[in-house]
């Protein structure tokens, strides 16, 4: 059985998620609820838990507060958030597990599944995720891209490029790595723009800070600092342009 708590300060919220689990899961077992940062860090170290669900504003701090005071988290976390719309990036960009309120009966399934399927590996997020936490600087945050074989902690300035494929999307970095993750082009879209990447064509997200060359002979490409040459759509060209002569 997986010993699992609840951290919440709604009661709401946390018999909502103890109903579901009793209803969906015949190997998880809620051994405590709190409903704070102080509370929650006494039953952490009282129930020795396998996983917790984490809410992240409480009454007395947060859940980020919580995990920091432990000397070493050795569980898998799934953070519950209403709006929280920094932390919702910093779980994208660290591979995180969380749930927007209200919980979808269909989410959480995918969220416990998906956490308890590698420990290993929702460590490594978990601790990316405090680490990103201590930068306010998006330069300074790392990504973590879980290919079939591995997972890989990234620094987004050492990306040239991704190249969208269905739905999966490859990496090229500047250590010649190629990282192929299954999830499509869109996901890392909106995610990497703070970090001054623009998607110039459908199927292409590229660095700004990796063109080396913009050949303007035949429509508009982008030689890129791997030497690959990337198209650019027409209806994104003024767009680059612009970017290209404003980058710092």
């Amino acid at each position: 059985m997986i010993r699992t708590l609840i951290i919440d300060d709604e009661k709401n919220a946390r018999d909502a998620i103890r109903e579901m689990l009793q209803l969906m899961f015949d190997d998880i077992v809620v051994c405590g609820e709190a409903e704070g940062v102080n509370s929650g860090i006494h039953l952490i170290r009282e129930t020795q838990p396998e996983m917790i669900f984490l809410d992240i504003k409480m009454k007395d701090g947060t859940g980020f507060d919580l995990l920091r005071r432990l000397e070493k988290p050795d569980f898998s976390v799934i953070f519950l958030t209403a709006f929280e719309q920094y932390a919702v990036k910093a779980f994208r960009y660290a591979a995180t597990d969380y749930l927007l309120k209200p919980v979808v009966p269909e989410d959480l399934v995918a969220a416990v599944t998906k956490a308890r399927k590698n420990k290993a590996s929702a460590l490594l997020a978990l601790d990316t995720l405090l680490e990103n936490l201590q930068h306010y600087q998006p330069a300074h945050r790392k990504m973590v891209l879980k290919t079939t074989e591995s997972i890989h902690l990234v620094n987004p300035q050492d990306i040239i490029r991704c190249e969208g494929s269905g739905n999966y999307t490859h990496f090229y970095t500047l250590d010649q790595q190629k990282l192929t993750i299954s999830k499509p082009l869109k996901e890392y879209d909106d995610l990497l723009v703070a970090q001054q990447f623009m998607r110039v064509h459908q199927s292409h997200l590229v660095n700004l800070h990796h063109v080396q060359k913009v050949d303007k002979r035949e429509g508009i490409t982008l030689i890129m600092a791997d030497g690959e040459v990337v198209p650019v759509a027409v209806r994104r060209k003024e767009a680059l342009l612009n970017k290209l002569e404003h980058i710092v």
